[in-house]
């Protein structure tokens, strides 16, 4: 588990013990120093070696004040859904909330953008895909993917920095909330961002709806979903006071403060997703698309940081850690205890073919046994038989 921030602090403490231990060689080194000039009586020899101590010193300071830690998360997740009758259907699997979301953001920008809804039909995946790099103005259905995938994890950073800033008690001076208006012009060019987090009175969908005449009412709207299934997302990102969100030089969205910076890299390579069969709602195993996300974290600065300043950034911990949960299939297997329910399942299936074993062989020797010819001694006293010619009859 990737928890940057509590390594911070960790590191702050170790560099503690290292000033401390820095101090104590430097006392012992202007000992010898006065030790040596008494022996060697050359000032110069002496200027020398202090110099090199302080140059010494110097680099030491330089790598840790300015010390670059970085980490690389992978997370490998899926989409599953159905087209039929040119209907993007969801596919249910059990405790897969990812699923769900990424469904409902993708549903609601194909039906309100009946062009991109052709192009991810009729388009065919590439099969050479730059991970490298991101273009979310070309439109094709890996992007649209990709940039659905965007909108998901931007709409679970900021669900989960706003439980993370109240239940903490954080101060509204030391927060900034970034919203459609004041977002760099980059991040919009998203398309389906751009169009789930447009105000409903630009959105036909929502025209004469009750979520529109809540809005005239000076309600304030969050979320909103209209009759057809079109989905509405205000977008507040609550974040450290500081903090920027804009797009780097690759196209990918980056978090930026004094403290660290996180990239996000949405990835989805063009090939199928696995997951156990047991979690399918339906009973029916189905093939989803890939969707992976790289979650590059940069530490900046590895200096002491007070333990009260550096809490408003530690939501980067508990946001790593929660968004492995909500995406990995590795840990939805896990969650769901998928071993136990197959090995359930086999138990089950063992037990029914034995089940329908014996009954098949009750069924067996009950025909057998109605098969064997009865003798008269087998014919009930008061029946006789009557022989002639060349058959046989029983009277009654």
């Amino acid at each position: 588990m990737f928890r940057p921030i509590d390594d911070l602090q960790d590191n702050n403490r170790n560099i503690i013990l290292l000033l401390a231990t820095v101090l104590i060689l430097s006392l012992a080194t202007n000992l010898l120093a006065s030790l040596l000039f008494k022996m060697i009586n050359n000032l110069f020899v002496i200027i020398i070696l202090c110099l090199i101590s302080l140059l010494f010193g110097i680099l030491l300071l330089k790598n840790i004040y300015f010390s670059h830690h970085k980490y690389v998360i992978r997370l490998y997740g899926g989409y599953w859904y159905n087209l039929k009758s040119k209907e993007l259907e969801k596919v249910s699997i059990s405790g897969y909330e990812f699923n769900n979301d990424f469904h409902r953001y993708l549903f609601s920008f194909l039906n309100e953008n009946k062009a991109f809804k052709n192009i991810f039909e009729k388009n065919k995946k590439g099969i050479t895909i730059n991970k490298s790099s991101f273009d979310p103005t070309i439109k094709d259905k890996l992007t649209i993917l990709r940039s659905t995938l965007e909108v998901v994890v931007l709409d679970f950073l900021q669900l989960h920095l706003n439980s993370y800033f109240i239940k903490n008690e954080i101060n509204d001076f030391e927060i900034i909330k970034i919203t459609r208006d004041n977002l760099d012009p980059s991040i919009l060019k998203n398309r389906v961002l751009d169009s789930i987090t447009k105000d409903m009175d630009e959105r036909e969908a929502f025209i004469n709806d009750n979520s529109t005449s809540l809005k005239e009412k000076n309600c304030s709207v969050v979320y909103s979903m209209s009759k057809n299934g079109i989905f509405y997302n205000r977008l507040e990102i609550e974040l450290p006071s500081g903090t920027t969100i804009h797009r780097n030089n690759e196209g990918f969205i980056e978090i930026d403060n004094k403290l660290f910076k996180l990239t996000i890299v949405p990835i989805v390579e063009g090939y199928s997703s696995i997951v156990s069969s047991v979690l399918f709602e339906d009973g029916n195993y189905k093939c989803g698309e890939n969707i992976s996300l790289n979650l590059e974290v940069q530490i900046k600065r590895s200096f002491i940081i007070p333990k009260k300043s550096i809490q408003v950034y530690q939501w980067l911990d508990s946001f790593l850690q929660a968004i492995e949960e909500y995406i990995s299939i590795d840990k939805l297997e896990k969650k769901m205890k998928v071993d136990v329910l197959q090995l359930i399942i086999k138990n089950l299936k063992s037990s029914n073919n034995i089940f329908i074993q014996n009954n098949n062989s009750k069924i067996v020797n009950t025909a057998h046994k109605s098969r064997i010819a009865k003798t008269p001694d087998d014919i009930p006293v008061n029946k006789k038989w009557d022989v002639g010619g060349n058959s046989s009859k029983m009277l009654f």
